[in-house]
């Protein structure tokens, strides 16, 4: 695919420009930065795709291109609640052509990076359901799977019993839907449903399950970018708590933790990624390797940095993430005060993004 890429491109430039000509400098841009993380040139010949659209004045081929831009390029170097709003204009574009398949696909990268920003979850749970009845109605199966997990993680961080819209497929709950992509050979959806049990085991504190289903995303391979960006961090912060509390095979843990802390050195200080999306989450990874190596002031450090840029770049859930670890890292060296006041930061923060279900973990701790 590359390769036919880089040709479409030299076609294009010899033959002159059109439609297909922007999604090959798309998809050559992908290439480069899956190939030797170029992450300034590959967004450069995204932006490059959308400006030849504009000249080209082409609604047919808009949806396409501009969901492609939004899903594989943009989220390194743009903030990820712009690109939302993309997203959103985008769905209603593609509406417009007929273009359905995009207009979904548009639906769940939007509410996977709603999931992941920190947007409300009431409103989160709003689109995501909105989404799901428009992939069922449309007949978008794949994605109408993969919206399902999103809409269940959402709806389980809400502590909400309320179940999604499944439509025709002959399932009632998460287990029964996750058995179904799989013996349907669904491997994009299949994926999906393994990354966000991944993120929720974690944020429940179920560290087995997020172990266990961080294993099975890395067997399936490739992800989109974002969602490769998101894997490495979550798994990073599970290796670190592992390190730090289980018995055995700390060294393992506390590598694999630190093989994701050098995605994100590298990713932000070399590669120039967007520090609106990367700088909170590189901080926090910082901070638990201080934290797990027993450094105390270092750690204190960088979670107070990782603190003040989520509030800043508005991810209220990696804000209160920060603190609860920070509390964490008091309750281990006996600063019993510090951590009180830093876990009912936490809570919060939790209660602004909607997640009641975290609220009440919290809630049952302190009363404990």
């Amino acid at each position: 695919l590359p390769l036919a890429a880089s040709r479409m491109i030299k076609i294009s430039a010899s033959h002159g420009y059109i439609n297909d000509s922007a999604f090959g400098f798309i998809v050559f841009g992908q290439a480069i930065i899956s190939l030797s993380q170029d992450l300034d040139n590959g967004y450069r010949l995204g932006k490059m795709a959308l400006a030849l659209l504009e000249g080209l004045n082409s609604k047919d081929a808009r949806p396409r291109v501009k969901w492609s831009f939004c899903s594989m390029l943009a989220f390194w170097k743009e903030p990820i609640q712009a690109i939302n709003s993309v997203l959103r204009e985008n769905i209603d574009e593609s509406l417009k052509v007929g273009d359905n398949e995009y207009a979904v696909l548009s639906c769940y990268t939007l509410c996977r990076n709603n999931l992941f920003s920190g947007e409300n979850l009431s409103s989160a749970a709003k689109e995501v359901a909105l989404a799901t009845s428009m992939s069922s109605r449309l007949q978008q199966l794949n994605m109408h799977l993969a919206l399902l997990s999103q809409h269940l993680s959402v709806l389980k961080l809400m502590g909400s019993d309320q179940d999604p819209l499944y439509g025709d497929i002959p399932i009632k709950n998460e287990d029964e839907l996750l058995r179904y992509v799989i013996s349907k050979g669904k491997t994009a959806a299949t994926r999906v449903q393994y990354l966000t049990k991944m993120f929720v085991a974690f944020w429940f504190k179920n560290y087995q399950e997020a172990v266990d289903m961080e294993a099975k995303c890395d067997a399936l391979g490739v992800f989109s970018y974002a969602d490769v960006v998101m894997h490495a961090f979550y798994k990073g912060l599970i290796s670190f708590h592992l390190a730090r509390s289980a018995n055995d095979d700390r060294e393992k843990h506390l590598e694999g933790g630190r093989k994701s802390l050098l995605s994100f050195q590298v990713w932000v200080k070399e590669k120039h990624a967007s520090t609106w999306n990367f700088e909170h989450k590189l901080y926090i990874l910082e901070a638990e390797w201080h934290f797990s190596n027993g450094d105390q002031d270092e750690a204190e450090e960088k979670y107070a940095a990782a603190i003040e840029t989520a509030r800043k770049h508005r991810f209220v859930n990696e804000e209160g993430l920060a603190y609860e670890l920070c509390s964490d890292l008091h309750t281990a060296f006996g600063n019993i005060e510090k951590a009180k006041s830093h876990i009912l930061e936490a809570r919060a923060c939790y209660e602004k993004w909607g997640a009641l279900a975290l609220v009440k973990l919290i809630d049952d701790k302190i009363n404990v």
